[in-house]
């Protein structure tokens, strides 16, 4: 790379200097094609087909929304035949608007991160977003991020989020009743902050809008190696490329399910630790942070010392621990685990 005179006067060590140096090196070359009729939004969702109703929820509140400029790319990720069926036979009832902008594909290999990172190769939209098949978005959740890229353009643009407490439970004629059981909480609804994000993630990927050319030009996508958090270490390698930029309004519903299948339930406790050790080494292998992002400059991990992992806080297995089990089993299974240390 060629410097201006002023790295040269910084040195090649300094943190200026190799942060454009790893910037450059992650587009090689690449540059950034928009198609004229291209939207400003592109929605990655996957789903297994396995939860219809929620995933039906989740695209009428799509089919709300006060900002049509987006498109839909829903990922069938090894689903079961009828599943599939179901699933296309789902979208197939949607109204014509909201058809015509989704594109369904079928993918039968991968991890977790295999449907958002074809999703992404489909994508066409200026911004990209992820949402949960279980999710549910209020009606001016992209309105609210096409006025803040409009303001803050190649920012990541976040919004704040609530979360909720929901059972599914039995309905009549083999049907998925879907039941809010808890009034909804303010968890996700403070500003950005980058030092905090560095060690565990505060913001649902369904919160924040990212540049496409994240992805098109400088090669972020979703790691395959991941078993869970691959959207914590995308959301991060965007945020330290682009900043962050925080409209402050609450458009986004995250439910936590009490009685349904989740990466929470389906992941132990110590491959999410495993996880988030490899997550926060490849943060520290980034030199700089960038402007309007945060105040914590990350310096390259040159040190021989070895990384030790942060534990998790208190708090931080307390809410854990609550969203495995629900707040009404909770207590009791933290009563039978302290009588078996007590007395074996």
């Amino acid at each position: 790379m060629n410097q201006p005179t002023y790295l040269s006067a910084l040195g090649r060590d300094a943190a200026a200097t190799r942060y454009l140096q790893w910037v450059e090196e992650r587009a090689q070359g690449r540059e950034l094609t928009e198609e004229p009729d291209a939207p400003f939004l592109s929605v990655l969702m996957r789903t297994q087909g396995k939860r219809f109703e929620a995933l039906k929820e989740a695209l009428l509140s799509l089919e709300a929304q006060t900002d049509g400029d987006f498109e839909v790319i829903l990922i069938l990720h090894r689903a079961a035949e009828q599943d599939r069926q179901t699933t296309e036979a789902l979208v197939a009832s949607l109204s014509p608007s909201m058809r015509e902008k989704v594109t369904v594909r079928a993918l039968e290999s991968g991890t977790r991160a295999a449907p958002l990172n074809l999703a992404l190769s489909l994508a066409r939209g200026r911004y990209i977003t992820m949402l949960d098949d279980d999710d549910l978005v209020f009606e001016d959740w992209i309105e609210n991020f096409h006025k803040g890229a409009l303001a803050h353009e190649g920012r990541a643009i976040r919004c704040y989020a609530m979360t909720q407490f929901w059972k599914s439970n039995p309905g009549p004629n083999g049907q998925v009743c879907l039941q809010a059981v808890a009034t909804p909480e303010p968890t996700y609804c403070t500003p950005f902050d980058l030092q905090k994000h560095l060690s565990e993630n505060y913001t649902p990927i369904s919160c924040m809008a990212i540049p496409r050319a994240c992805y098109a030009v400088f090669g972020i996508s979703f790691d395959e190696a991941l078993t869970t958090a691959e959207d914590w270490d995308f959301l991060m390698q965007c945020a330290l490329l682009c900043g962050v930029f925080d409209t402050g309004e609450i458009t986004f519903l995250y439910r936590l399910w009490q009685n349904a299948e989740t990466s929470h339930t389906l992941h132990q406790n110590d491959e999410w630790l495993k996880n988030r050790a490899y997550i926060m080494e490849k943060l520290q292998a980034i030199p700089y942070v960038t402007a309007g992002c945060g105040s914590w400059p990350i310096t390259a991990g040159d040190t021989q010392e070895p990384y030790v992992m942060p534990q998790p806080t208190f708090w931080f297995r307390l809410r854990r621990a609550i969203r495995k089990y629900g707040p009404l089993r909770f207590p009791f299974v933290m009563l039978r685990k302290i009588v078996y240390r007590l007395f074996g």
